[in-house]
């Protein structure tokens, strides 16, 4: 497994960039408006912010399903704007030590561990074959989920989960839940996913869709991090943090990063 906790790539590619999906779809079909809501229940370390769910357009936050074809298949909550009052608050606090490697933390850790702050939150690809009037086509999100031509009462599968920041001292930084094994498959740049998982595996992203077939405007994806079984980082929802700096990719940690998500679509409030 990959020791070193630094890495110069060429080609950054997806690692690098920001969390937010490109549109890629049709110009015929028009991305989903999302309503996110983040726990703040106290054993969670990525809370909101106080002010209840993220709402697309609410707060000048940008909250998108990018369920078109081509997208991503991303839900994804957008703070970069420097017009929006919503924050989201990470909880640095439980780190998960590294022996023999002990990844050098961002200086703001020992004096502010605890970071509100803009940026954004990315449940990857849990959207990809969903169309806004009839649902997932056959074979998505997941073949298990299907019995025949017939879609399971509820459905649950693992995935990936990003999130960005910028920090007290400026700068930007990210948090990844990107195990090397989901269900469904990512496009981080391998060398990274290979960085960031060689001392501990980073959280496989759980996820449990629960359609309503009446009215798909009611549907509801709720997503949360699995608890680690590895030893040294048991029970843990292991996250990786990682600055990067002129093509450099510097591992900052792994941390217990909890967290319990509800997405819904806007046109179902």
């Amino acid at each position: 497994m990959l020791k070193k906790t630094t890495l110069a790539v060429l080609l950054l590619g997806a690692a690098c960039l920001p969390i937010w999906a490109q549109r890629g779809g049709k110009p015929s079909c028009k991305s989903l408006s999302g309503h996110i809501t983040l726990s703040d229940d106290t054993e969670m370390q990525i809370r909101s912010d106080g002010l209840g769910p993220y709402v697309d357009g609410q707060g000048a936050a940008i909250v998108t399903l990018f369920n078109c074809p081509g997208e991503s298949g991303d839900a994804v909550i957008n703070l970069l704007m420097k017009s929006t009052t919503r924050r989201i608050e990470r909880d640095f606090r439980k780190r998960v030590q590294v022996s023999p490697t002990d990844d050098p933390a961002p200086a703001w850790h020992a004096t502010a561990p605890v970071q509100l702050s803009r940026g954004g939150f990315n449940i990857r690809h849990i959207l990809k074959g969903y169309d806004a009037a009839t649902g997932y086509a056959p074979g998505f999100p997941v073949e298990s989920c299907w019995n025949g031509s017939n879609f399971a009462a509820v459905c649950e599968f693992t995935t990936t989960a990003t999130s960005n920041f910028d920090a007290t001292d400026k700068q930007d930084y990210y948090l990844r839940f990107q195990n090397l094994n989901p269900d469904l498959e990512d496009q981080m740049n391998p060398d990274v996913q290979q960085l960031l998982n060689a001392e501990y595996a980073l959280a496989l992203i759980r996820v449990r869709y629960n359609p309503n077939p009446a009215d798909r405007r009611l549907d509801i994806w709720v997503a949360w991090p699995i608890p680690s079984d590895q030893s040294g980082a048991a029970g843990k929802h292991v996250g990786g943090l990682y600055e990067s700096s002129k093509g450099v990719i510097r591992r900052l940690g792994y941390f217990d990063m909890n967290f319990h998500v509800t997405v819904r679509r806007v046109d179902g409030q």
